[in-house]
């Protein structure tokens, strides 16, 4: 009876040691679907140059209208403006990439989990692969258009 207690428990050790793997398996998989996602729709780069040049030109109308030194006043603007636009993109790529991780894991519509296939969706030989294969893939939800007009499909 004594050993049975100890198999049981053993048994009970390690199913409950494969659930946690899997669920660090799923976190790690949506971590990378999210990064992506979040790399793909939100515009950093974009937002700090943006801003930066907005920051530049204000700079240099207010120094110009003021009789101050234009460089100067375009140089604090820019400065500005970037660190602004770099405040503003980094709070959208965060929202997007939060947004994206919890719909995978919560198991929303945008991340399906395929296990088949030649390579495990959202990692970067899968994207490399589907763009490859599909000209029509759209990285942000990893789906292309099949020929024939049928809904989009998720690349496996």
């Amino acid at each position: 009876m004594k050993t049975f207690l100890v198999a049981l428990a053993c048994a009970g050790a390690l199913a409950l040691s494969a659930g946690t793997a899997s669920a660090a398996s799923k976190a790690t998989e949506c971590d990378a679907y999210a990064t992506h996602v979040a790399n793909q729709q939100a515009n950093v780069g974009g937002q700090t140059a943006g801003l930066a040049i907005f920051g530049a030109l204000a700079g240099a109308g207010i120094g110009a209208a003021t009789g101050g030194n234009v460089g100067t006043s375009a140089a604090i603007g820019a400065g500005v403006g970037g660190v602004t636009g770099f405040a503003v993109g980094s709070a959208e790529w965060n929202r997007v990439r939060d947004a994206a991780f919890a719909d995978c894991m919560g198991g929303g519509n945008t991340h399906q989990v395929v296990q088949q296939g030649q390579y495990e969706p959202w990692t970067d030989e899968w994207f490399a692969y589907c763009e490859d294969r599909y000209q029509s893939f759209t990285p942000s939800d990893g789906t292309f258009q099949p020929l024939g007009g049928v809904p989009r499909k998720l690349c496996r």
